[in-house]
C-alpha cells in the first residue's frame, strides 16, 4: 500500500491526523472523541479536488471516502469505525459484551440523529430542513434519550431525581460549555460514577455514546433554540446529561479550540462540492 500523502505527524500532536473537509459533517463525532480521550491531533482540511484525488490514489481509503483518521501508525476510515476504535482505546465501551452491544445500539441511533443536522448546509431549503430536524428531535430522539436515561438501572433513582431537579431550575440545552467560574475545576474530568447528579446512557460510568450524543444536543441548542430553551421541562435527564458532559475540562478545551468547527456555510458547501467534483 502506498504511503498516505499527508501522513507525517504534525508538531504538537500525538501523531494523530484527521483528514476531512473544513467543517463538522461526519468528522465532528471523531473530534469529540479525540478531545475527550485526550488525544492531540491535527486537522488536515480537504479544500481542493487534487487533495482528495491524491488520497484516493494512495490506496488509504478503502471506500474512497473520508473522514480518515491516522493514529498509532494505523488508519481508520468510516466515522463510526474511528469512533469505536477510540472508545476501545480509552476504555469507554462499557463493562463486558452486553454493555458494549448496548453502546453500539445507542450510538447507531445517535449517528442517525446527527443526519438531521449534518445535511443542513447542503439542503436546498434550509428552513424546511430545520423543520424536519425539529420534528425528528421532538417526536423521536429526545423522548427516546430521556427514556433510556431513566431506564438505566445502574444509576440510582435518587441521582436521577437530583439531576432532574437541577434541570427544572435550568431547563435549557447549551450550544457551548458554560463559562468557567472561580470555583469550577477547569481540568475536571468526565462525570464520575457515583456523582450526585451524573446520569449515563449505559452502566454507571461514561461510555462513548455519552460523548457522541453531546454533539446532537449542542446542535439542538444551536439550530433549534426554541426546542433547546425549554428542553428540561419535558426531558430533564437529557438536559442534566448534557450539563454534566459539557462541564468536563476536555469538552471546554475542545470548544475553545480551533478543532471545534463552525456550522457549515456557503464557503464550506462550495469547498465540499469542489473537492468531490
Amino acid at each position: 500500500m502506498a504511503a498516505s500523502p499527508a501522513s507525517a505527524p504534525a508538531a504538537g500532536t500525538d501523531g494523530a491526523v484527521l483528514h476531512y473537509f473544513n467543517g463538522r459533517g461526519l468528522a465532528e463525532q471523531i473530534r469529540f472523541m479525540l478531545a475527550v480521550t485526550g488525544v492531540e491531533w491535527a486537522d488536515r482540511h480537504l479544500v481542493k479536488r487534487e487533495q482528495f484525488q491524491e488520497l484516493k490514489a494512495s490506496g488509504v481509503l478503502p471506500w474512497d471516502q473520508v473522514p480518515l483518521l491516522e493514529l498509532d501508525g494505523e488508519r481508520f476510515t468510516q466515522s463510526m469505525a474511528a469512533v469505536r476504535h477510540l472508545a476501545r482505546r480509552a476504555g469507554l465501551y462499557g463493562d463486558g459484551p452486553s454493555q458494549a452491544a448496548r453502546c453500539d445500539i445507542i450510538a447507531d441511533g445517535i449517528r442517525d440523529a446527527l443526519g438531521a443536522f449534518s445535511g443542513v448546509p447542503f439542503a436546498p431549503d434550509r428552513d424546511a430542513a430545520l423543520s424536519a430536524a425539529r420534528d425528528r428531535m421532538v417526536g423521536k430522539y429526545l423522548p427516546c434519550l430521556e427514556r433510556m436515561l431513566r431506564a438505566n438501572d445502574a444509576v440510582p433513582a435518587a441521582v436521577k431525581e437530583a439531576a432532574a431537579a437541577l434541570s427544572a431550575a435550568e431547563p435549557s440545552l447549551a450550544a457551548v460549555p458554560p463559562p468557567v467560574g472561580a470555583s469550577d475545576g477547569e481540568a475536571a474530568g468526565l462525570p464520575a460514577a457515583g456523582s450526585a447528579d451524573a446520569v449515563f446512557l449505559v452502566g454507571g460510568a461514561v461510555t462513548f455514546p455519552d460523548v457522541t450524543v453531546t454533539e446532537v444536543l449542542c446542535y439542538i441548542a444551536e439550530l433549534l433554540p426554541d426546542v433547546g430553551a425549554t428542553a428540561g421541562k419535558q426531558w430533564p435527564l437529557v438536559v442534566a446529561h448534557q450539563r454534566a458532559m459539557l462541564a468536563c475540562g476536555a469538552m471546554r478545551k475542545f470548544f475553545g479550540s480551533r478543532h471545534r468547527h463552525a456550522l457549515g456555510d456557503a464557503v464550506y458547501k462550495a469547498e465540499v462540492r469542489a473537492v468531490l467534483a
